[in-house]
């Protein structure tokens, strides 16, 4: 199971299990530790399975749609980009992947 092309603009921003761990935790997991382990397992299974509850078909269907508006909008108006970003600098759980895992 990996990521679809689409899949952040699904409204679930992507970020690694990495990011999600420091946004728990505040800090790096340390090598080794099975506890720190575990946690990143069942953050990117948690992760996935958030990606996963849309069909391919409807993200793909949405990207195509996204993208299509985009292109139609920018040859009339000045919009810049405001497709969402990924990743965030705000070290903080803001899609609740702390309760995903309990």
């Amino acid at each position: 199971v990996k990521g679809r092309n689409g899949d952040h603009l699904m409204r679930i921003p992507f970020e690694c299990e990495l990011c999600h761990f420091r946004n728990l935790n505040k800090r790096d997991p340390m090598l080794g530790d099975r506890k720190d382990g575990f946690t990143l397992m069942c953050l990117r299974r948690a992760f996935l399975d958030a990606m996963w509850s849309r069909e391919t078909d409807t993200v793909i269907g949405n990207l195509r749609r996204i993208q299509r508006d985009y292109s139609d909008t920018s040859r009339v108006v000045n919009i810049g980009n405001c497709l969402p970003i990924m990743g965030n600098p705000e070290v903080r759980d803001r899609i609740g992947m702390g309760p995903a895992i309990m």
